[in-house]
């Protein structure tokens, strides 16, 4: 973790991540290396903040089908990306609901 960590306080790659606006970046990055010395031990387990800021690029359709509460759901996640909008069509036949959730780190 160390490596990692001297590599983060690195100018260049501060200078870098001041630009991330600029090209793709993973926006949680620096919460990750700002807590190396946490996650780099060998009994880690994750926080409920570290499960919330990561990001797992979706390709294709992934369905997940849940109860709760008596009442069944589905939840299909959809790659956003333009080239993954063609697979996703037909995933609105029979909708009662659709949730968009959208990163505003994305907005600009």
């Amino acid at each position: 973790g160390q490596a990692i960590k001297a590599l983060w306080r690195d100018e260049a790659i501060q200078r870098t991540h001041a630009r991330s606006h600029e090209f793709t970046a993973d926006d949680s990055a620096p919460y990750f290396f700002e807590n190396l010395e946490r996650i780099a031990v060998d009994n880690y387990l994750p926080s409920l903040d570290d499960i919330l800021r990561v990001r797992a690029k979706t390709t294709g359709v992934v369905e997940v089908r849940f109860c709760l509460e008596g009442q069944n759901f589905c939840v299909i996640d959809v790659g956003g990306q333009r080239n993954e909008r063609k697979k996703w069509v037909h995933c609105f036949d029979c909708v009662t609901a659709v949730i968009y959730v959208v990163a505003l780190s994305e907005y600009d």
